[in-house]
Order: C-alpha cells, then structure tokens, then sequence
C-alpha cells in the first residue's frame, strides 16, 4: 500500500466535481485504490518509469493519471482526467492528492 487513508486529500475543485455525486466518488475511491496497487494509469513511459524507480529506491514522487469516464464528466470542468500525486514514497508523513492537471 502506497498511501494511508489519513494521507489522502482531494483539492477543492475536485471535492466540489464529486460532491453529491456518489458515481464520481466511487470512481475516484477506484482510481486510488488503482494508485496504491501500482496501476499508474494512463501516463507516458517516462513517468511509469520514474514511478517504478520511486518504488524501487523508496524515493521521490509517484504520479497517477486516469481519464475520467464519459459518464462522469462534466461540461464546466475543462480537465478530463484526475492526476493523483504522492509527494514522496519513503516519508511516512507524504500527503497523497487528488487533483486536475490544471491545478498543478
């Protein structure tokens, strides 16, 4: 497991897209539960890659990318995917986020 449960925050835009709306919570519990078995999602080689060697050497930052289903969207968020970020994978104190690409 790479994120404990009192770790895991959601920015503000993301808590207010999900709010109410028990589908986009349940996809963005399944996104994290996909984050912490390693299922990187939809990123590029080079960020699998650094995400590996992360794991490897206990060290550094690990990033998820995973679209957000067609049924999920919404027409007022130009994001469509959900990134979701651990700081640092040897700091038991890291803060895993959930947030839109736009806000990093």
């Amino acid at each position: 497991m790479i994120a404990h449960p009192s770790s895991v925050v959601l920015t503000a835009y993301v808590a207010h897209w999900a709010d109410d709306h028990i589908g986009r919570l349940a996809w963005i519990a399944d996104c994290l539960r996909r984050h912490n078995r390693r299922d990187w999602g939809d990123v590029d080689d080079h960020d699998g890659f650094s995400n590996d060697l992360a794991l490897r050497t206990a060290a550094g930052p690990l990033l998820s990318r995973y679209p957000v289903p067609d049924e999920l969207t919404d027409p007022t968020i130009d994001d469509d995917t959900i990134w979701i970020i651990t700081d640092d994978v040897c700091d038991p104190d890291a803060i895993t986020t959930i947030l839109w690409p736009s806000e990093h």
